[in-house]
């Protein structure tokens, strides 16, 4: 199968994943309305875009919803792994993050639970149906000349302190961690670049939109590499799975065939990856990751 191909059946497999869980939403008289954000919602997804699903339920039905949120999100397939992260969850909602298998890997689907009484259709989705009229976000309020001097300062105070932190993870040879405070860095950046045209806070997708946020890329590998280095990490989780299982630890087996899959997909079938790092691969007997002590600044 050539790159082209994979990324087509991904899509595809994308879009059948899709149209059963809308067939199981409107076939469910809890739920008054649902809509895609993100990349989907947009309309800018490529093949690596997750499926970022709002489903608003009535009122009173939130409540079982939410307790019996793992057996809705199986009704339109075998889940392969799911993560529970409540901070995600909307106010009165539930959230999960549920993995389905397929031949390209990992499909990867943001469930949010919402009541309709407090639930807005943001700008930028894609309503799949709503049966009920859900109003619209109101317009953010403009920002007061106070509020926005300070939010100003506050971006260009961070990033300040973020590119520092980021020279000494360079100075200690910490790429990784150089990366994080340089993303953190060029983040802020963005911000204060988006309240130098607006007056309004940036809202979730805003910077995306205008093309602020993704413009710099810190150079910590090539892509190549990264992802040689992420099969033979995934291969080293793998090796601890029999301890984590004899503690009584869950194992996401199927879970983890279908990222490695994924791995696979994006690799365009492990040839560029392989180059120049023999041996790395998703069965990688251990990983050779440094790793630092902690050090104080």
């Amino acid at each position: 199968m050539t790159d082209g191909d994979a990324r087509r059946l991904r899509i595809l497999e994308r879009a059948r994943l899709l149209d059963r869980i809308v067939a199981v939403l409107e076939a469910d008289e809890r739920v008054v309305a649902a809509w895609l954000g993100g990349s989907l919602g947009r309309g800018t997804g490529d093949a690596w875009s997750d499926v970022d699903l709002w489903v608003i339920v009535a009122d009173e039905r939130m409540a079982a919803v939410g307790e019996g949120r793992r057996g809705f999100v199986a009704a339109v397939g075998p889940p392969v792994l799911i993560e529970e992260a409540p901070q995600n969850a909307p106010a009165g909602g539930a959230y999960l993050l549920v993995l389905y298998g397929g031949e390209t890997g990992a499909q990867q689907v943001d469930w949010y639970w919402e009541p309709r009484s407090t639930a807005r259709v943001p700008v930028g989705v894609r309503v799949l149906f709503d049966r009920v009229g859900v109003p619209p976000v109101p317009p953010a309020a403009p920002l007061g000349e106070g509020e926005r001097a300070a939010a100003l300062s506050d971006g260009v105070a961070v990033f300040w302190v973020a590119v520092l932190l980021a020279a000494k993870a360079v100075a200690r040879g910490r790429a990784w961690a150089a990366t994080r405070m340089m993303d953190w860095a060029v983040g802020s950046m963005a911000e204060v670049e988006w309240l130098l045209d607006h007056d309004v806070p940036a809202g979730h997708d805003d910077l995306k939109d205008a093309g602020i946020d993704g413009r710099w890329t810190f150079p910590s590998a090539a892509a190549g590499e990264q992802l040689a280095l992420q099969k033979e990490i995934a291969g080293a989780m793998a090796g601890l799975a029999p301890r984590v299982a004899a503690l009584g630890g869950a194992v996401p087996e199927e879970g983890a065939r279908q990222v490695g899959a994924f791995l696979e997909v994006v690799d365009g079938g492990g040839r560029r990856a392989s180059r120049g790092r023999p041996g790395a691969g998703a069965e990688a007997p251990q990983a050779r990751v440094e790793r630092t002590k902690s050090r104080r600044d």
